[in-house]
């Protein structure tokens, strides 16, 4: 794990290896684990969940989610158990927002409905959404390469195709758009 140069975070996140379960980290106070908490609230070997002394998960304000892989539905129960809940068409918190890490698309059932809620909490000022690798891969399949114009930045070999392909089944005539969204997403989040 890698904590932030300013170690304003301790511990970043203990990554679940079913990559069909999202995960949230709660943000609590320097020096202090974060949790992991599946979606699903079911337990896994691989994910612990500890909490620090006291009720330090309300003094952050942020929820960190990521690893979502199109799966809206898991997406939206976690949502509902953070407490988020829908606002004039976004999902919303009076006190807290999330930071999406990343890693929306590929793999899930559902991947127009979990970028849409994605893009309507950003929109809405409810949440910052940076940029995961499946994102910059979905957009290097398609950006070609300054050096060789007819070759694309990431190479379409069968394994790529079998990856991307739900996602592009998904956006279908929406592609462009949901691609230039994407590309405007930031790398990483910096707060003051």
């Amino acid at each position: 794990m890698r904590e932030p140069r300013d170690g304003s975070l301790h511990h970043i996140c203990r990554r679940s290896r079913f990559h069909n379960t999202p995960w949230v980290v709660l943000a609590h106070r320097p020096r202090y684990p974060l949790p992991s908490v599946p979606a699903d609230n079911e337990s896994h070997p691989d994910v612990q969940e500890t909490r620090p002394k006291g009720d330090a998960r309300l003094q952050s304000g942020i929820d960190f989610i990521g690893d979502v892989h199109g799966h809206a539905s898991q997406l939206r129960t976690l949502l509902d158990r953070l407490g988020y809940r829908p606002v004039d068409g976004a999902m919303a918190h009076s006190e807290r927002r999330v930071v999406f890490l990343g890693d929306y698309v590929d793999r899930g059932p559902e991947i127009r409905q979990t970028l849409e809620i994605v893009r309507t909490m950003v929109e809405a000022g409810n949440a910052t959404a940076l940029m995961g690798n499946h994102e910059y891969n979905a957009i290097a399949w398609f950006t070609p390469r300054p050096d060789q114009p007819k070759e694309p930045c990431r190479r379409h070999t069968e394994i790529r195709r079998r990856l991307i392909a739900p996602t592009l089944d998904a956006l279908g005539d929406e592609l462009e758009d949901w691609l230039e969204w994407m590309s405007d997403l930031p790398l990483w989040f910096e707060s003051t």
